[in-house]
């Protein structure tokens, strides 16, 4: 069982979108929807990770459900263990050109 730490005030206020505990592992799910997702979405999640307090053998893994431009740093920081748009996630066509400030979008 995973609890907040009582030191995490600030964080709790924030939330964590959606949490999923499996028996040796816990999903923390970010979802953002915005124009363009920017790098400082990974340094947020880190703080919500933060909180967290984990029992002994039980891992975190991290996730991002985007709907809006990737910035490429996101994906270069190699923060999140996984990116999924919105639209890939329901299985919808891409709504954004392939590239953002000149750089490919995976």
């Amino acid at each position: 069982m995973c609890v907040l730490r009582q030191s995490a005030a600030q964080v709790i206020g924030s939330g964590i979108d959606l949490l999923i505990q499996g028996e040796k592992t816990v999903y923390v799910v970010e979802m953002k929807c915005r124009r363009e997702i920017c790098p400082n979405v990974s340094d947020e999640v880190a703080e919500k990770v933060k909180a967290l307090a984990m029992p002994r053998g039980i891992s975190v893994r991290t996730a991002l459900v985007y709907d809006g431009r990737l910035s490429p740093r996101v994906e270069a920081e190699g923060f999140f263990d996984a990116l999924v748009s919105a639209d890939e996630l329901l299985g919808l066509p891409k709504r954004y050109p392939d590239t953002y400030f000149n750089f490919p979008v995976r």
